[in-house]
């Protein structure tokens, strides 16, 4: 087990079409604009949907969530949150869009909602504008799905929403903090930033693809689909992997991604009925090797970060998905919170 100084928990999101170099933004950039209500944040941009921002998560899921998540072009890209009829259903509760869970954090489990995350207050208010906004939010890691339960830690989540040349970068930076008690990183798939794509775009036939318009799962390396992908994780990690599949004829997708200056690379957990998380600590479970383990004490923080670019194309083969990594990095580069970055502590 390794004891961890502060670190911190940084989580990027891009959403976007194509990308060009330029980094500024438009005089004329469509307005990022917030609707807060008790249990959720609706998100839009030039008064179409982005996003809804779920607090406390639902009925059914205890933890926070984006949930039907837009390419600008108005496109869905991640799962209907429930699912109608005629969609798949399994996992319900689980994968609800593009959402955190842990499935070992020490004796706490929010993958499986075993324990609750609950919203505590907003630490920045929902602030939007032309081509920007933003909110932070704090949240309490609770002992059990009791809303009253005792919290074991508190994070503090920041997201920052920025109109891009052809889309929407989403920063989400997240800081844990180990208090009352320290944490503990254990070793699982189940580990990090997870999507479920929207049905159509699936691997795997279901009734909304069956016109030989079959989703793909594709990483840096070159791996494609589940079975490949799995299977080549016990190699040298990569960067990147990304989602795809065809909606309303445009080829959409989710390509996420890990910065290179995290503790780890992310391993890979590739399911072709729709499923992509990314997480760094599976060297054990995914990657076959020396397993994970992070241990945060009591007061320190611990941060990293992950990248979700949401691409829409009239065709996959005019998607440049190193040239949308790159533009992370220069981007996340120059974003408040996420330009001081760490490693974490070595053997």
């Amino acid at each position: 087990m390794r004891a961890v100084c502060p670190r911190c928990l940084t989580v990027a999101l891009l959403v976007s079409l194509p990308l060009v170099g330029a980094r500024g933004l438009a005089e004329d950039s469509p307005a990022v604009e917030f609707e807060d209500r008790e249990d959720r944040l609706i998100i839009t941009l030039g008064g179409m949907p982005l996003a809804e921002y779920m607090k406390s998560g639902d009925d059914r899921t205890t933890r926070p969530f984006l949930r039907h998540l837009h390419a600008p072009t108005g496109e869905q890209v991640s799962r209907n949150n429930p699912p109608p009829e005629g969609e798949p259903d399994d996992h319900g509760a689980l994968h609800v869009g593009l959402s955190m869970g842990f499935g070992r954090m020490g004796e706490y489990d929010t993958w499986r909602l075993k324990n609750r995350v609950q919203f505590s207050e907003y630490v920045e208010q929902p602030t939007g504008g032309p081509g920007k906004g933003s909110f932070a939010v704090k949240n309490r890691f609770l002992k059990s799905t009791s809303k009253d339960a005792e919290a074991y830690c508190t994070s503090v989540d920041r997201y920052t929403f920025l109109v891009r040349p052809y889309g929407t970068l989403i920063l989400l930076d997240v800081t844990f903090t180990a208090d009352p008690d320290e944490i503990e990183f254990g070793d699982q798939e189940e580990m990090g930033l997870g999507i479920r794509v929207n049905a159509p775009m699936n691997v795997a036939i279901n009734q909304t693809n069956r016109r030989g318009k079959n989703g793909r799962i594709l990483n840096a390396r070159g791996d494609k689909n589940q079975d490949l992908i799995l299977k080549r994780n016990t190699k040298e990690p990569v960067e990147w992997c990304d989602y795809a599949g065809w909606v309303n004829d445009r080829f959409v997708g989710v390509l996420m991604m890990g910065h290179p200056q995290n503790f780890s690379k992310p391993y890979w957990m590739a399911r072709d009925y729709g499923l992509l998380v990314c997480s760094l600590f599976s060297s054990g479970d995914l990657g076959k090797g020396k397993a994970s383990a992070m241990r945060v004490k009591q007061g320190e923080t611990f941060r990293i970060q992950f990248g979700s670019y949401l691409h829409s194309t009239e065709n996959e083969e005019s998607l440049d998905l190193s040239a949308a990594y790159e533009n992370y990095l220069s981007v996340a580069g120059e974003s408040p919170g996420v330009a001081s970055r760490t490693k974490g502590p070595s053997d």
